[in-house]
C-alpha cells in the first residue's frame, strides 16, 4: 500500500515536472519568436537605411561629378584670364617704354634754329634767337614765350605774340601767330625797315613804317596783335597798323581812327586803308 502511494506521488510529480516543462518551452518559444521578429524588424530598418545610404551616395557622386566639372570650367576661364593678363602685361610693357622714350625726347636739350626772321617755323622743343644772340623766342606744347620773357617769369603765350621793346628809339620788334598746337610762324622779327616819308598809293608792309609828314610820326604796320595789360580795344590777331606810338599814358582805342585793322585815319591830311593780307596802302599823305 505504501508502494502505490509512492508511485502515485512520484507519477503526479513527473506529470507537474512535464507540465512545467512544456510551459519553459512555451515561454521560451515565444521570447525566441518576439526576438526573430525584431530582428527581422531591425534587417528591415536597416535595408532602409542602407538604401537611403546608397541614395545619398549617388547624389554626393553627381554633385561631385557637377562640382568637378565646374573646376574644371573654372580652370579654364582661369587658364584663359591668366593669358589675357600676360598679354596686358606685355601691352603695359611696350607702352611704358614707349611713354619712356617720349619723356627722354622731350627732356633733349631744344632744337637752335639760329636767328629769328620772318617765315621761319618754330616746333615744340625748338627756338630761334633774338638778334643780339642772347634772349630767345622758345616754342612748347601749349605756348611760346617772347624773346624779351623767360620761362621762369614771362607769361606763356597761347596764340599770339607782338612785342616792340622800346618803340620807337630801340627800332625793334618781334611778331609771331600759332599755326597749329606746338607750331609757331614767325611773322615779323628785327628792325623796322624805314620806307621814309609817307606818300600817295605806297605800300606798307608789316615790319615796315612810313613817317607821316605833319605829326612826324611812323605808321607802322603790324602782321598780328597781342593784348597788353590796360588795353580797352578788340585785338586785331590778323594785323593792323598804328600812325602814332601813344605817349602820356593814352590808351588805343578805334574811335579815333589812327588805329585799326581796316582804316586809319589822322585828320583830313591822311589816310591809310588796309589792302592784301596784312598790308597797308597810303591813299591820302598831305
Amino acid at each position: 500500500m505504501e508502494i502505490e502511494r509512492v508511485r502515485v506521488r512520484a507519477n503526479f510529480i513527473s506529470w507537474i515536472l512535464s507540465i512545467a516543462a512544456i510551459l519553459v518551452a512555451a515561454i521560451f518559444g515565444y521570447f525566441n519568436c518576439q526576438a526573430a521578429n525584431d530582428a527581422s524588424d531591425q534587417a528591415a530598418a536597416n535595408a532602409e537605411r542602407i538604401s537611403a545610404g546608397i541614395d545619398d551616395v549617388a547624389a554626393n557622386t553627381s554633385q561631385a561629378v557637377e562640382l568637378s566639372r565646374r573646376i574644371d570650367a573654372n580652370s579654364a576661364v582661369i587658364s584663359a584670364n591668366t593669358t589675357a593678363i600676360g598679354v596686358s602685361s606685355r601691352e603695359t610693357a611696350k607702352n611704358t617704354r614707349r611713354i619712356a622714350d617720349q619723356i627722354e625726347e622731350s627732356a633733349a636739350p631744344p632744337t637752335d634754329l639760329g636767328v629769328c626772321r620772318a617765315g621761319l617755323e618754330v616746333q615744340a622743343n625748338e627756338y630761334c634767337s633774338w638778334i643780339d644772340g642772347v634772349r630767345r623766342f622758345e616754342v612748347y606744347e601749349d605756348g611760346a614765350y617772347s624773346p624779351w620773357d623767360t620761362t621762369a617769369g614771362g607769361e606763356l603765350n597761347r596764340a599770339t605774340i607782338k612785342v616792340d621793346p622800346d618803340p620807337p628809339d630801340d627800332r625793334t620788334t618781334f611778331q609771331a601767330r600759332s599755326t597749329v598746337p606746338g607750331v609757331w610762324e614767325v611773322l615779323v622779327a628785327g628792325y623796322w625797315i624805314d620806307l621814309g616819308g609817307c606818300t600817295a598809293r605806297m605800300i606798307v608792309q608789316p615790319g615796315q613804317f612810313c613817317v607821316e609828314r605833319q605829326s612826324q610820326q611812323p605808321f607802322l604796320v603790324y602782321a598780328t596783335d597781342e593784348f597788353v595789360e590796360g588795353d580797352n580795344r578788340p585785338l586785331y590777331p590778323g594785323g593792323y597798323a598804328v600812325l602814332f606810338w601813344w605817349k602820356d599814358g593814352e590808351v588805343p582805342h578805334p574811335d579815333n581812327g589812327r588805329l585799326h585793322d581796316q582804316l586809319v585815319v589822322s585828320g583830313d591830311h591822311f589816310e591809310a586803308v588796309r589792302r592784301s593780307g596784312a598790308s597797308w596802302e597810303i591813299v591820302k599823305a598831305n
